[in-house]
């Protein structure tokens, strides 16, 4: 843990794998309580792993008492997909009763809207201390895909067992 200035702190772990490959998660703090300083930090970023910068941003402004990260993959984003064992979940009460039947017969309607979460991803909200599909509005009840037991973003990635819907859930 490296504390930078203000109540801005950056905690990195890293991950070594016997391939020779790691994944270095690098966290972005402002939150460092009970001090005479702190608030809103603004400054800009860029995290270079071996000479080749892997992420940049100029103007980052940051409230106190949040937090991001950004993965760092030495060897790419990896390709991997688990699929999970929707019963399984189920039965051990991780997750809600599904009908996967009605999920089935309507997955060409699921794969439009998990197209439609892939688009929107590179669009504004979405990033490093975004809301990323949250509903901002905190007045607003009932109809929003981002509360309830399930959020809509995870049913559906539960129902496609798709890589795009994992992401943005």
């Amino acid at each position: 843990d490296l504390h930078i200035f203000s109540s801005l702190h950056v905690t990195m772990d890293l991950t070594l794998y016997a391939g020779g490959s790691s994944v270095t998660d690098v966290e972005f703090n402002n939150n460092d309580a009970m001090q005479p300083f702190g608030g809103i930090v603004n400054y800009s970023v860029a995290i270079v792993e071996n000479g080749t910068t892997v992420f940049q941003n100029s103007s980052v402004e940051q409230f106190q008492y949040t937090s991001w990260h950004w993965l760092v993959y030495s060897a790419g984003y990896p390709a991997v997909n688990v699929v999970h064992n929707i019963s399984y979940l189920e039965a051990t009460g991780a997750i809600q009763q599904f009908d996967l039947a009605d999920a089935q017969a309507n997955l060409p309607t699921l794969q439009a809207e998990v197209a439609s979460e892939g688009a929107s991803m590179e669009g504004p909200g979405f990033g490093i201390l975004g809301s990323d599909g949250v509903t901002t509005y905190m007045p607003m009840t009932g109809g929003r895909p981002s509360i309830g037991p399930q959020t809509q973003a995870n049913a559906l990635w539960l129902f496609t067992q798709n890589s795009t819907a994992a992401t943005y859930a």
